[in-house]
């Protein structure tokens, strides 16, 4: 019976996050055009820039979602990204640039890639990246409180 339970939680929590992950898209961002947009490159971004524009982009990708309010956006372009990528709560699009260059790539061999661990929601995405070399890829920790009346 207890098994059972579990089972039956697991499969719960899968759905979960299967129909939350398909509820977003961009259409979920609906200020989209009046929000800004920033823009990250590993080769020649330096964190110290403003991030607004592809000749002034951040260097890594935790310094654009530093930066992003929800409802903006982060554009990675492609190269490797090593370290950990948290999203902090915020509802904001992470989304890689795959172009003939090739793809963004996070790695973090002694922890994890990406995390949405902060009450992050379905407005908070993630999409084209290649995760490679990382003790754990992905963490998603949902916290559910009981309704007590």
């Amino acid at each position: 019976m207890k098994a059972r339970m579990n089972l039956l939680f697991v499969m719960g929590l899968f759905l979960m996050v299967f129909c939350c992950s398909a509820l977003a898209d961009v259409s979920s961002f609906s200020n989209i055009s009046e929000a800004a947009t920033y823009y990250i490159d590993s080769v020649n971004g330096n964190d110290l820039n403003d991030g607004l524009s592809i000749e002034t982009a951040f260097a890594t990708i935790q310094r654009g979602i530093n930066a992003a309010e929800d409802g903006e956006k982060v554009l990675v372009y492609p190269g490797l990204y090593a370290g950990q990528v948290t999203f902090a709560g915020k509802a904001i699009m992470v989304q890689g640039i795959v172009d003939t260059t090739g793809i963004p790539i996070l790695m973090n061999p002694y922890g994890f890639a990406v995390s949405f661990h902060s009450g992050e929601g379905y407005n908070s995405v993630l999409k084209n990246f290649v995760i490679t070399n990382s003790f754990l890829a992905v963490i998603i920790a949902i916290r559910v409180l009981p309704n007590w009346y």
